[in-house]
């Protein structure tokens, strides 16, 4: 029973190894063809390298065949020359044209009838002994003929380089440019055919790399099937006289090779993805190359944005700069403006002990008039903040522009004008062109207007005068020094204690009325010059030309103020 139980289990796996022989068989088969079809690309691509010698060879050729025809041609007008001259020895014309059918009869000229006498002469002797044999006939009409084709060939040839010649005639006659041009593209075209040349040699070598190591392998692949094969034969004999347990230990043998075969597979598989790989980047390197041709006028349309891009930030830093010279000056006007301020709190207050109810009237008036003011200038100041701020954003987007540009060059490398987008901190004074501002940088506290550096003149408030700062200097001088005198008498007569120094504070720190029983004459006095100058308080001034609004006209002043800044 165990004989015939082990029969059909070694007639299965007698099966199952010619089956597998069979796969394998039909693999090598397969590798064979593949081998085939390697070695006609091969061959056909050292076809197509013959054809692309001989066609530089030919070139070559023909080059120095254009250089002969030309020497050749050299040589023929000098026989034409010798010709129209021996003509002109003869006394026959030079400029005589004869058609195709047409036969020229000389004159009666001795020297050419002795020639033609000459000349019969000589045929009549040639004739005479020239032989009757007609082989001999036979073989010069022959002679004859092959000469006629040759002829025809040589015809044929001078036709075409005589359209060479006049092609490099008109070539040589052209402009500069046209040649530049013309030799431009030969050597384009010579050197795309020296790439090509070179893209074969280095897909021959790699193809004949890959054959002989598909030859190795498909070598080593053989000696593996004949060594199988034997193991084969070995194991059926073991199989008939060994038993059950040689033949697993052969199964298991033929698994592990099976499975090594099945590895070699899949790297010659992985071998020749690698290698579509390789052809697919190469064709895709080949494609960058010819869009790169066309990178040049894309670098040139980027610089020249990058240019402009510059020339528009230097003329906003030069704006900033400007504008943060204003600041600068608006904010010493703000100080003046509230040392003024504090000046004539201390008259109000120091006045009004001795005034009566109309002038605290007045003098109220005053401060309201000037708290008014303060209050425009306030507004003029955040308007040219937001200016401010407009002008800072355009300037990051145009340093975001130019971020862009640099990223769409192919090439990494820094431009020369580079520092100029480089971005720039608020808070530094280097980013100001140098100015120091007083205090941080802070937009709530620090106000600016727009316009050149330069001071309008504008009216000096003291303590009980208002003196018209167009005056001449002397006068001006005096008129101050005088009012000083009499505000620092009258402060050490009434000892007023200073008042709080925030204009927006003004109004909260006036007297009230019934404080104020008594009216000093040199106060009055002050007070009545002071409402007179008043007038000048209720006008605003455009920071850039000058010109005066009055205070209700706030739409027209700012539209002034846009049109005039910007």
């Amino acid at each position: 029973m165990s004989q015939k139980s082990s029969s059909p289990e070694s007639s299965l796996m007698t099966l199952s190894v010619e089956q597998e022989r069979d796969s394998y068989k039909e693999k090598v088969e397969h590798m064979k063809l593949m081998i085939q079809k390697y070695k006609q690309e091969i061959q056909a691509q050292k076809i197509r390298r013959e054809g692309v010698e001989t066609v530089s060879r030919l070139l070559h050729e023909s080059r120095e065949e254009n250089a002969a025809y030309q020497k050749k041609n050299i040589a023929l007008e000098t026989v034409v020359r010798n010709l129209q001259s021996r003509l002109s020895m003869n006394g026959i014309s030079d400029g005589m044209t004869l058609g195709e059918g047409d036969v020229f009869i000389p004159g009666s000229s001795k020297q050419v009838l002795d020639n033609l006498a000459r000349e019969n002469k000589r045929l009549r002797s040639l004739l005479q002994g020239a032989s009757t044999d007609p082989e001999e006939i036979n073989e010069l009409q022959q002679l004859i003929e092959n000469k006629n084709i040759e002829i025809k060939d040589l015809r044929h040839t001078i036709v075409g380089l005589s359209e060479k010649l006049q092609s490099t005639g008109k070539l040589m006659k052209s402009s500069d440019d046209e040649k530049l041009s013309e030799i431009k593209k030969l050597q384009d075209k010579i050197s795309s055919m020296k790439n090509e040349c070179e893209t074969r040699d280095i897909l021959c070598s790699s193809l004949a790399e890959e054959t002989n190591t598909l030859k190795q392998q498909l070598h080593d692949v053989a000696v593996h099937c004949q060594k199988l094969a034997v193991k084969l034969e070995l194991s059926e004999k073991s199989k008939v006289h060994g038993g059950i347990s040689s033949s697993q230990t052969d199964v298991e043998k033929l698994q592990e090779e099976n499975a090594s075969l099945k590895d070699k597979l899949s790297e010659l598989v992985k071998m020749n993805k690698r290698w579509q790989e390789y052809m697919s980047q190469k064709e895709r390197y080949w494609q960058q190359i010819e869009q790169n041709h066309v990178q040049p006028d894309r670098i040139q349309a980027i610089n020249a944005a990058l240019e402009d891009a510059s020339r528009r930030l230097q003329k906003l830093g030069r704006e900033k700069k400007q504008c943060q010279e204003e600041l600068d000056e608006r904010n010493q006007q703000l100080i003046e403006k509230s040392s003024e301020l504090m000046r004539l709190q201390n008259d109000v207050e120091c006045g009004n002990l001795g005034h009566d109810d109309g002038h605290l009237r007045s003098d109220v008036e005053t401060i309201s008039a000037l708290k008014a003011q303060i209050q425009i200038c306030t507004e003029d100041f955040e308007s040219e903040r937001k200016d401010r701020e407009k002008a800072q954003n355009r300037v990051a987007e145009l340093e975001a522009e130019v971020s862009q540009y640099k990223r769409m060059r192919p090439d990494d490398g820094r431009l020369p004008h580079q520092s100029l987008f480089e971005p720039r901190n608020p808070s530094s004074p280097e980013s100001y062109g140098g100015f120091n501002l007083q205090g941080q940088y802070n937009r709530e506290s620090q106000l600016a207007a727009r316009g050149p550096m330069r001071r309008r003149e504008e009216n000096v408030y003291d303590m009980f005068n208002v003196v018209d700062a167009i005056q001449t200097d002397s006068a001006h001088t005096s008129k101050q020094d005088k009012t000083n005198k009499e505000g620092t008498n009258l402060a050490t007569k009434l000892k007023v204690e200073k008042p709080d120094t925030d204009p927006d504070n003004l109004l909260d720190t006036v007297p009230d009325l019934n404080d104020f029983n008594s009216v000093d004459s040199d106060t009055e006095l002050a007070l009545e010059i002071a409402m007179r100058k008043v007038e000048d308080i209720n006008l605003t001034h455009c920071p850039r030309c000058d010109h005066s609004f009055e205070l209700g006209h706030d739409q027209e002043t700012r539209e002034h103020l846009e049109k005039c800044c910007d």
